[in-house]
Formats: structure tokens, C-alpha cells, sequence
């Protein structure tokens, strides 16, 4: 939706832009204008609604997003520097890393510029050549596209097993963590059991009182007995 307001100046801009590029521009029709921008915004409001399911409103949003590509070209005579816009929402929708999204996105380009720029070659493509031979020139754009496509999918192989081997990094750590943890409460258990047990030593000393100890009186040890005659 943050197109519509710059596709809309530039539908309806004739004359040279001054201040960043010099082109020559000729504005749109004013209905071809409307019914672009307002598909658009259409759209946008589509790929915002909270309660659609996320592949539906990604759907949307790739199906917009390739729209204000193609309407930059048209709105823009042809400009070639304009299908870069194709590129770069290219890039975009591999952000999602959702095949549905990424693989509506190249379709919209190949009947873009197969279907539409057959059947109307000067709003696609700005020079001769391209608009006497639009199957030649679309084909070119097309293998541009499936490259930028194969890198970006080669990329996002690349990241989802990084991340497959990350997760499997954390799932083993935390295992060893989980092993850690119940060596540990274990031990635990085996230290709270030990200290509850009865300890022999203790009982021995337990059953040992002085009343029971035999004990001899010192008088008896110190002086001799009374009755003990000397001779």
C-alpha cells in the first residue's frame, strides 16, 4: 500500500522528471490509473486482514507487490530501469520463506511478460528492438529472473540447515543439561536417605550408660581391708 501514492503521481505525470533521472514521461490513462492503484490498495488491505491465514495474506501481498512492479513499468513508459522493481520484490518474497508466495510471485512475472508484453510490447518495453521482438526480450528477463530465483532458493536451503543443525545443537544440549540435572538430583537423594539412616557408632555410644558400667570404689583401692591381719 505504500505504493499507491507514488504509482499515482506517476501515472498522472507528463513531462520530463527534473530533479533525479531527466526521463520523459506521458501520464496513463486516468481509468488505467485508478483501476491499478486502487488493485493495489485492494490488495494490501486484503494481505493485512489479522484473521486470514497467514499463506492467504502472504498470497495477497505477493500477488500486490508484483502489481506495483508492473504498474512502475507501465506508469514509466518501459524504462528498463524500472523492471528492477521485479528484482527486488524478487528478494522480498523469499522472506517469507514460503514456496506459495515465492513461486505466485515468478509466475506473475512470467505472464506479465509473456502474456501482456505480447500483446502490448510498447507498455513493457521502451526500445525497438524489444518492442518488435517482445518473445526474444521476455525470454531474456525470464532467465535473469530464474537465476536471481535459483540464488535466492540456494540461500534459503543454505539457512534452513543452519538452522536444522543449530536446533539439533540446543536438543542435544539441552538433553546433557536434562542427564545433568537428574545425576544431580540423585545425588541428592542419596545424601538426604544417608543422613536419616541410623549410624552404628551412634547407637554403640547410645547403649552405653555410666549407671551400667561397673565401678570399683576408690576407698577399696586406696586402704587395705580391716580385717586383714598382719603377721
Amino acid at each position: 500500500m505504500a505504493h499507491a501514492p507514488l504509482l499515482s503521481l506517476l501515472g498522472n505525470f507528463t513531462g520530463s522528471e527534473p530533479y533525479v533521472t531527466g526521463a520523459t514521461l506521458t501520464a496513463a490513462p486516468a481509468e488505467h490509473v485508478l483501476l491499478g492503484v486502487g488493485a493495489v490498495v485492494g490488495l494490501g488491505l486484503f494481505a493485512w486482514l489479522p484473521w486470514l491465514p497467514r499463506r492467504v495474506r502472504s498470497g495477497f501481498a505477493s500477488i500486490g507487490l508484483m502489481t506495483c512492479s508492473a504498474l512502475l513499468v507501465y506508469f514509466s513508459g518501459g524504462y528498463t530501469e524500472a523492471h528492477f522493481h521485479f528484482f527486488v520484490i524478487v528478494g522480498v518474497l523469499a522472506v517469507y520463506e514460503d514456496w506459495l508466495p515465492f513461486v505466485m510471485g515468478i509466475l506473475y512475472v512470467a505472464i506479465q511478460h509473456g502474456i501482456f508484453g505480447m500483446a502490448h510490447p510498447e507498455a513493457v518495453y521502451n526500445h525497438p528492438e524489444a518492442i518488435a521482438n517482445p518473445m526474444g526480450w521476455g525470454l531474456v528477463h525470464a532467465v535473469f529472473i530464474l537465476m536471481l530465483a535459483s540464488a535466492l532458493v540456494t540461500n534459503w536451503f543454505s539457512v534452513e540447515r543452519s538452522r536444522e543443525e543449530t536446533r539439533q545443537k540446543m536438543q542435544s544440549l539441552e538433553d546433557s543439561e536434562e542427564a545433568k540435572a537428574e545425576v544431580e538430583r540423585l545425588n541428592e537423594q542419596l545424601v538426604v536417605q544417608a543422613d536419616d539412616s541410623p549410624r552404628p557408632w551412634t547407637r554403640s555410644r547410645r547403649g552405653i550408660s555410666p549407671r551400667t558400667r561397673p565401678r570399683t570404689p576408690i576407698s577399696r583401692l586406696s586402704k587395705p581391708s580391716a580385717t586383714r591381719s598382719w603377721r
